[in-house]
């Protein structure tokens, strides 16, 4: 979930910055608002669809708040590394993406094993 949305907001803003400046602010409220939408999408389909498949609320709300709580991160993660990367004077079209992934991939498990930690009964 998190390369999907992430990869989705790098390409666009990858783009946006060959054309010209990007201010750091109206990206991010603009990613965060679409990291928020699709986030929500995502996690109530998931959640329900869950809770339907397998009886368990918990684990379903655990699921679905992962994968909401994780859009936004990708999306906001994925809009300040290409900007940083420019600052630096790095090309962002060639190094954000694996980095990207890598920061995403390790955020999403952390984010999940969090509010797994502290929803599910111990």
């Amino acid at each position: 979930m998190a390369d999907a949305v992430g990869t989705q907001t790098e390409t666009v803003l990858v783009r946006r910055l060959a054309y010209g400046e990007v201010e750091l602010w109206a990206q991010l409220v603009k990613e965060t608002f679409i990291g928020v939408s699709i986030g929500t999408i995502v996690a109530v389909v998931a959640a329900a669809g869950l809770w339907i498949w397998n009886g368990h609320p918990a684990l379903a709300v655990v699921v679905g708040a992962s994968l909401g709580v994780t859009a936004v991160v990708a999306t906001v993660m994925a809009s300040l590394l290409p900007l940083g990367l420019v600052r630096l004077g790095a090309d962002p079209a060639l190094a954000s993406g694996p980095v990207a992934t890598v920061v995403q991939d390790i955020l999403s498990v952390g984010i999940y094993l969090m509010i797994a930690t502290a929803l599910l009964p111990r």
